[in-house]
């Protein structure tokens, strides 16, 4: 079910798999820093509501470079809480954009707790996070 959807980014989550997705946009390019702390934080906020198992990132189309200081502060105010609700597994679908991805690896692999892997293809992702 979609609970959220803007110009850079949609999310969804499906109580079945206890699957939340978050599907980036090539509008994200145009993104400012306030806009997206603001789709971090409707994260966190359904993180905290659905509590979901999985994570899934579908950053295919995303653009926008997720400087150093944002990178801690995503990490400190919703991938660290993902793995303290028992979040288990983060699915990265990698950006066509080299420093997109980079700056994307960077702000996850501060997480150790939940088991993160990158892929090039969704079925390949869902795949691995329904195993």
């Amino acid at each position: 079910m979609e609970l959220f959807k803007n110009q850079f980014v949609s999310i969804n989550y499906n109580p079945d798999t206890a699957l939340l997705d978050t599907i980036w946009f090539e509008a994200s390019e145009d993104m400012e820093e306030v806009e997206y702390k603001e789709i971090i934080e409707k994260r966190v906020t359904f993180f905290e509501r659905y509590k979901p198992k999985n994570f899934l990132t579908d950053a295919r189309h995303f653009r926008y470079i997720i400087k150093p200081s944002l990178q801690a502060w995503n990490y400190e105010h919703s991938l660290k809480l993902f793995s303290k609700l028992g979040g288990k597994k983060i699915a990265v679908l990698n950006s066509e954009d080299f420093v997109a991805q980079v700056s994307i690896e960077q702000t996850v692999e501060q997480d150790t707790q939940a088991q993160t892997e990158y892929f090039d293809d969704i079925n390949s992702a869902l795949k691995w996070l329904n195993s």
